[in-house]
Formats: structure tokens, C-alpha cells, sequence
């Protein structure tokens, strides 16, 4: 509840076991994020992130490859 951004990346990096190519702006994401997961699978969990990150705070979620995952922000987006 209430979760800063960077801790649900981390989080986020460690369910996905893939490295996270972050743009820069993605720091300007001033918001948290809420989310509540229990007794479900970490795919579920990861792809719960991926949309509580999109529309909470805009976001974006992209799967690179099976080793990495592009994070970026797009200020556009309607939250």
C-alpha cells in the first residue's frame, strides 16, 4: 500500500528474474503504487505490477527478450 515506485521495481526485478533497462525518466514518476496479492502465482504478481504500474503511474512495462525488460514513462497517459 502506498509503495514507491523504485520498490516496486525491485520487487518487480526479482519475481521477473530479468534485468531492467530503466529510461531516465522514469524518476520523474512521483507517485506510489497500491497493490494487494496473495495466494497467487509471482506471473500473476508480475503482470499485476505491470498494471498497477501502467495505470497508477503511467508506466510502461515492455518485455525486451527473456533476459531483460524495458521501463519507461510515458507523463501522457491518463491515470
Amino acid at each position: 500500500v502506498n509503495v514507491p515506485v523504485d520498490d516496486v521495481l525491485h520487487t518487480y526485478e526479482a519475481l521477473a528474474k530479468s534485468e531492467l533497462i530503466i529510461a531516465s525518466n522514469v524518476r520523474l514518476a512521483n507517485h506510489h503504487i497500491t497493490l494487494r496479492a496473495r495466494g497467487v502465482s509471482s506471473e500473476v504478481i508480475q503482470r499485476m505490477i505491470e498494471q498497477a504500474l501502467l495505470k497508477q503511474a503511467g508506466i510502461v512495462v515492455t518485455r525486451l527478450d527473456d533476459k531483460r525488460v524495458s521501463v519507461t514513462y510515458n507523463d501522457k497517459l491518463e491515470l
